[in-house]
């Protein structure tokens, strides 16, 4: 039968310890727009929350994070890792709109956040970001978006805690865009780490796909940005997966039946690689400035190929040392 819950439900501990994991299963359908389900601890690990269900599943806020105090605050010095958290339905649709889901670190390790659905999937902020300036304990967390049979809208939800970025914001470097984002200032979609590696964003629709910025830099590495859709268009907004001193990750958008249409995209780095960027339609292509150069380090190729037309601002790949393929 359905699962509804209207009463929050924790496993949330204190201090060293770590917290226990959240399951519901069902044949049914599950409903937890009530509820807040949460997982967290200030010094240990968060424990995983995973809802499956075969019918639809409606979700509020999801928290598996560690090193946050209880309103909000990171913790000093904690190395604690966030959770896990899934979602899945098997014949129908996922709908996370109505809250957040949030599996961050204030100074460690990120959870993973999975959403796999066959029908449409609508979410609002998915956070998987390590706040943390250690390179060998800050870890972003993978974020994986799979719909079988639909479209994916990761706008669907509240995003006013969003960061604002104009015209006149500074996006020449990465300590200017690492400045922009912090703990009440989100992205969209955000897996990156401050001191550490940023992790993989996966999108995957039969149908389109929806973003507003997407995150996954970090200071020691970035993650990759991957979206792929079957038979829709891919429109974004900004896309930033650059890194400090190491290699930058690559931004790749292909759809077989579609346009792609999104604001910058970038793939640099200051004093390492920069990343590729490649975006494959078979209609139409328009961007605003395309970056994937490296101030000290190698230059990323771009690749832009389309069936109809494409439009550009600007794109930057320059470096002392071009790649050669």
């Amino acid at each position: 039968g359905d699962i509804t819950v209207i009463e929050d439900i924790s496993t949330n501990v204190q201090r060293k310890d770590n917290a226990g994991n959240i399951t519901l299963s069902t044949q049914g359908a599950i409903d937890t727009t009530e509820a807040l389900l949460s997982s967290t601890t200030e010094h240990g690990d968060s424990g995983a929350i995973a809802l499956t269900a075969e019918g639809a599943i409606a979700a509020g806020t999801i928290i598996s994070r560690s090193g946050f105090y209880p309103q909000g605050a990171e913790v000093p010095g904690s190395k604690g890792s966030g959770g896990n958290i899934t979602l899945q339905s098997s014949n129908s649709t996922i709908d996370s709109s109505a809250g957040i889901l949030d599996a961050r670190s204030s100074g460690g390790e990120a959870g993973k956040i999975t959403l796999t659905g066959r029908d449409d999937i609508f979410t609002g902020f998915l956070l998987a970001s390590s706040q943390g300036n250690s390179a060998n304990f800050s870890r972003g967390g993978i974020i994986e978006i799979t719909s079988d049979n639909g479209s994916i809208d990761t706008t669907a939800g509240d995003l006013s805690q969003e960061v604002q970025i104009t015209q006149d914001t500074d996006l020449s470097s990465t300590k200017a865009i690492f400045s922009l984002f912090n703990s009440s200032d989100l992205a969209n979609l955000e897996s990156y780490a401050v001191g550490g590696s940023g992790g993989n964003i996966m999108l995957s629709a039969y149908g389109d796909i929806t973003t507003s910025y997407v995150n996954s830099f970090g200071k020691k590495g970035a993650g990759q940005i991957s979206f792929s859709s079957v038979t829709g268009s891919i429109n974004t907004a900004n896309l930033f997966s650059i890194s400090e001193s190491d290699i930058a990750g690559t931004i790749d958008l292909t759809t077989q039946d579609g346009s792609i249409n999104t604001a910058n995209l970038f793939s640099f780095s200051d004093n390492g690689t920069a990343g590729n960027i490649s975006l494959d339609a078979t209609s139409d292509i328009t961007t605003a400035n395309i970056n994937a150069f490296s101030q000290q380090g190698i230059g990323g190729n771009i690749s832009l190929t389309a069936l109809g037309s494409i439009s550009t601002s600007c794109l930057l790949y320059t470096s002392p040392s071009p790649r050669d393929s």
